[in-house]
């Protein structure tokens, strides 16, 4: 039997152009604004994904609610994947952990970026971090946290990386730290 050049064409193309979900009945991962609280279309949303999982006989300790990879097309080009968790806290209260990624080039290896962040029940943001790497983190890679200690004062630290590691540079809440590889070291700076 011989395939007609149209489908496989078609077929190939919905091969590098990825799957919108990681597994059948998870909806598609929606980007929301990792920066600041949750709105409340996104809370509505994740609730109700819950107590579908939660009907359905699931369980919700770590339940996939939405999810997007599109892993085929970043082996030759752009990589774009998504995804919100669920995760309990010990109060019993359900907590979203959401991640986004984006990478450009085969494999990623021109550009990566990656940023995640954790929501209480009511969408307020406890947790934001982000991370970026050029050439596969070859050439640089830095890493930005924030925890939030109280309802106004956010914890922050702030590392980059040069030259695979060669040059470090940490900043933690106003404290300044340049060292060799990546350890402070003898030869190195602190502030």
């Amino acid at each position: 039997m011989k395939i007609p050049a149209r489908l496989m064409t078609a077929l190939g193309i919905m091969i590098l152009a990825g799957c919108a979900t990681s597994a059948p009945g998870i909806p598609a991962y929606r980007p929301v604004d990792l920066t600041h609280d949750l709105d409340a279309q996104a809370i509505v949303r994740y609730q109700k994904e819950a107590d579908r999982i939660r009907e359905s006989g699931g369980n919700c300790h770590m339940a996939t609610l939405e999810a997007t990879n599109w892993w085929p097309l970043s082996l030759v080009a752009y990589w774009r994947r998504g995804s919100v968790m669920t995760m309990p806290g010990n109060d019993g209260q359900l907590y979203y952990m959401v991640s986004q990624t984006r990478g450009y080039g085969p494999l990623s290896l021109i550009y990566l970026s990656q940023e995640d962040a954790a929501f209480d029940t009511q969408g307020k943001r406890l947790t934001h971090m982000t991370g970026r790497a050029v050439m596969m983190g070859c050439l640089a890679m830095s890493h930005e946290m924030e925890s939030r200690l109280d309802p106004d004062t956010w914890m922050t630290h702030k590392t980059l990386h040069l030259i695979h590691h060669l040059i470090n540079i940490s900043d933690m809440d106003g404290m300044t730290n340049v060292s060799l590889f990546t350890a402070p070291n003898p030869i190195g700076y602190g502030h």
